[in-house]
């Protein structure tokens, strides 16, 4: 499981090293028992007993385990975003960079991908959570696809759908893995494949 601290704050104030590593304990913890066992069946017991805290710790920093959910994931669902800096890249380039980086961001958080994907058939906010990160990632591709085309770079197309074929197949392969012995290769072909189709 990939481990990560959080940030150095708590309701606006700043928090010392030692509350920053209390809260990173926490969120590990109950980061690995929700991808166990999913969220509902874990306790807020079991959270502390795994992170070597008292429950009473827990709750100097979390109101409960919802709260605690939150922060996990506004914690590792910050996607790469396309920034001024890409500005001067072909289309081929940038898709190159997104995929790359989508491949890398969803390998680094298998395990958070595997809990949500569980967990959001059944928790509205987990389900939420997912949209608008998926919402979020895809309003910067979906800026970068319409400036491109008012630029005379790429033909008037569905923009989703290209949105959609790149982040599918990527999410996807990991599943596949095994069968691609060249996953970088891979990444270029679905890019070039995907810049064929829309370039002008």
């Amino acid at each position: 499981m990939n481990t990560y601290l959080s940030q150095g704050y708590h309701k606006g104030k700043r928090i010392g090293a030692k509350g920053e590593e209390t809260k990173a304990r926490l969120e590990n913890a109950a980061l690995s028992l929700f991808a166990q066992q999913g969220y509902e069946k874990t306790t807020i017991k079991e959270i502390t007993y795994e992170a070597g805290v008292s429950v009473a710790l827990l709750y100097r920093y979390y109101s409960g385990k919802q709260e605690l959910l939150k922060q996990i994931l506004d914690h590792i669902l910050r996607f790469p975003r396309i920034t001024d800096q890409h500005s001067d890249k072909t289309i081929d380039e940038l898709l190159l960079i997104v995929a790359r980086d989508l491949y890398k961001f969803i390998c680094d958080h298998k395990t958070i991908f595997q809990f949500l994907s569980a967990e959001s058939h059944f928790n509205a906010e987990v389900a939420q959570t997912l949209k608008e990160f998926g919402e979020s990632a895809h309003d910067d591709l979906r800026k970068f696809f319409r400036h491109r085309i008012e630029t005379g770079e790429l033909r008037e197309h569905n923009i989703d759908a290209s949105i959609f074929m790149l982040t599918h197949i990527i999410s996807n392969i990991d599943e596949h893995a095994n069968l691609i012995p060249d996953i970088d290769a891979f990444l270029r072909e679905i890019v070039d494949i995907i810049c064929r189709g829309i370039r002008k």
